[in-house]
């Protein structure tokens, strides 16, 4: 490897051999343009010479973007030796990266994509995913090459960090339909990690229990109801959304707890009281708690809550 200074315009940025981001970046971050504006480029970029005095990106796109952006004519850049494998230029692009910041997940998946056609999934495996911290087992690797599967939105999103990876093998099971009828939503509220997995397995347990498709489902006039209530902060539409769907995983117990609601309250409690249900309704026993402020207060109410032996006993010789 050798250090040239190269014309930038023999730098083929049209080239994406060994891009491992989804969507090519044509807007370098505007603080790297800055700092290069500033003190130059301090870390060189990584290229290897194509063909007719061209030269492709292995690394540093967005410093070479931002100097381009600058108006530099030229840029220094290591230069890989000619005759260098594929597999070993991407060995020192995932180091790169590694070095830099971990790749994304996605990176990782286009990362062992690019690699397939030089090395095979098992020596793939043992070779580079102990690199990202990973068991170095196929079935590792072959989960990240489903992710190649989705549609680059989704890819995308996973890249950014707003979806969920278990979730995204998910969605990669589905059919396009139901795939992005769940990721919509998951965009439209923004849901947590948790609600997201949450959103995935009872939309498809409630599919399954029905008959129908979770596009069909989540399309519903209930469900739409709630996505479309321009009254509801994103917060509250959540809260909603959420609870409406915990309602269709488990119908019966929804109408449990409504009627245990309505029974209470026709029972006309005196404040500090409650009663509490067994869990799921599993039993039939009903719990009545009475709270009171201090000990005077108890000892104020009592008497209306005991009834003295004695007086049965009397009552029921008389």
């Amino acid at each position: 490897m050798k250090m040239s200074r190269l014309p930038l315009n023999h730098i083929d940025f049209q080239d994406e051999a060994y891009l491992l981001q989804p969507i090519p970046s044509h807007e370098p971050p505007q603080r790297l343009v800055a700092s290069i504006k500033r003190v130059g480029i301090l870390h060189p970029p990584l290229v290897d010479a194509a063909e007719r005095g061209r030269y492709r990106i292995i690394t540093g796109r967005n410093r070479l973007l931002a100097a381009h952006k600058l108006h530099f004519t030229s840029c220094d850049c290591h230069v890989l030796p000619a005759g260098s494998s594929p597999l070993e230029t991407f060995a020192l692009l995932l180091e790169e990266k590694i070095a830099s910041a971990p790749p994304t997940v996605v990176e990782q998946a286009i990362f062992f994509k690019k690699i397939s056609p030089w090395i095979d999934l098992d020596q793939a495996a043992r070779r580079f995913l102990p690199l990202l911290g990973l068991e170095a087992h196929p079935s590792q690797a072959k989960k990240l090459l489903r992710l190649n599967n989705l549609e680059e939105v989704i890819q995308q999103t996973l890249h950014q960090g707003g979806l969920d990876p278990k979730v995204a093998l998910e969605l990669e099971k589905l059919s396009f339909a139901d795939r992005m009828a769940l990721f919509e939503i998951i965009m439209a509220l923004r849901l947590s990690v948790g609600n997201q997995r949450k959103l995935t397995l009872i939309s498809r347990e409630v599919a399954v229990r029905n008959q129908t498709t979770i596009a069909a489902f989540l399309g519903g006039d209930q469900s739409q109801e709630i996505l479309n209530n321009t009254a509801l902060n994103p917060p509250q539409k959540t809260a909603h959304f959420m609870n409406w769907l915990q309602k269709e995983q488990f119908p019966r117990l929804s109408q449990a707890e409504q009627e245990f609601k309505d029974f209470c309250k026709s029972l006309h409690l005196p404040p500090g009281a409650s009663i509490q249900h067994s869990p799921s309704f599993e039993k039939d026993e009903i719990s009545l708690t009475l709270t009171f402020k201090n000990q005077e207060e108890l000892l104020n109410n009592l008497p209306q809550l005991t009834t003295p032996a004695g007086n049965g006993e009397e009552a029921v010789r008389e």
